[in-house]
């Protein structure tokens, strides 16, 4: 699948998400194959930016996995939430149908989150709200969801975001906190 036009698909499937069409599913390729596109873009995003923030210390190696591997959790947040949704609904649909939009979404999580970093905490709970919002919407289009249940799949989806990185830097910790 070519790069280019895997992403301008996925720009043109969220424009159509998120605006209430139904015909979103022709611009995304919700196979195996679309999903690893949609998820090389999301490395090579999440590369730029791991290069733009460290500079030459991202090229060693040691730097570039463990940048790419926390990088990664937001896309394991994102199945994460996505299985068990499905699981504790009973949905019929694929998971397809969530991940790979929902990737192309992490990957306007990570540019935005980029941007807005120079704000701080405000800037994180900027980011974290738009990307709640388009999981909601993914959840009403994808899934054909209530509103509650889409809801609860993006606030499950923001938790984990917030979580899974945030219990690795604890675990990482060489100290305990402990009284």
């Amino acid at each position: 699948m070519n790069i280019l036009r895997a992403l301008s698909g996925a720009v043109l499937g969220w424009r159509a998400i998120l605006g209430g069409r139904p015909d979103w599913t022709q611009y995304f390729a919700s196979t195996g194959p679309g999903f690893a596109t949609a998820l090389v873009l999301y490395l090579l995003v999440a590369f730029l930016i791991l290069l733009a923030g460290t500079g030459a210390a991202a090229l060693d190696p040691v730097n570039v996995a463990m940048g790419l591997f926390v990088f990664g959790l937001y896309v394991a947040a994102l199945a994460l939430s996505a299985v068990a949704t499905k699981a504790m609904l009973r949905w019929q649909g694929t998971i397809l149908d969530l991940l790979v939009p929902g990737t192309y979404a992490m990957i306007l999580f990570l540019l935005v989150g980029t941007v807005l970093a120079p704000l701080g905490p405000l800037g994180l709970a900027l980011a974290l709200a738009a990307i709640a919002y388009l999981i909601y919407r993914l959840g009403r289009a994808a899934g054909g969801w209530s509103i509650g249940i889409s809801a609860a799949f993006a606030v499950l989806t923001v938790v984990l975001l917030v979580a899974m990185p945030m219990t690795l830097y604890m675990l990482a910790s060489p100290t305990l906190v402990a009284p």
